[in-house]
């Protein structure tokens, strides 16, 4: 005899062995928490994750018009976003050693890889720019 299925014992029919109402709703009640908690957490697990893969970049907050330095072993790196606060432009600068520069569009998501070093583009808005730089192995 099966456990799930109905058997005739004489006259009458016994039923199936579920859980009672009471444990099916418990069960329901908690895959609902568990499923609302998770959906509530979603942006600070992500961020766990996101993090922990930024973790050997160094971030740099770049005021409009204000440059910034990063120093990679003998290399100086000279940051700027916009060469001044009223600049339209969507540009920032980078200077290797007073001697190489470059300058990209100010993304978010871009990544860029030159003179050295490995440039994220993690947010932009019209005033601050945050970079995430690492250099690039040799």
């Amino acid at each position: 005899m099966t456990a799930y299925s109905p058997t005739k014992q004489g006259n009458r029919t016994k039923k199936a062995a579920f859980p009672s109402p009471k444990i099916l709703f418990a069960i329901i009640v908690v895959l609902v928490l568990v499923v609302a908690v998770i959906a509530w957490q979603a942006p600070a697990i992500s961020k766990f994750f996101e993090d922990t893969g930024n973790s050997e970049y160094t971030p740099l907050s770049l005021v409009a018009g204000v440059s910034q330095t990063y120093q990679n072993g003998v290399d100086s790196y000279t940051f700027s976003y916009k060469l001044s606060a009223s600049d339209i432009t969507e540009l920032f600068y980078v200077t290797r050693n007073a001697e190489a520069s470059r300058s990209y569009p100010a993304v978010a998501g871009a990544v860029f890889s030159d003179l050295g070093v490995e440039m994220k583009v993690s947010s932009v808005t019209s005033e601050l720019l945050v970079l995430l730089v690492k250099p690039l192995p040799t």
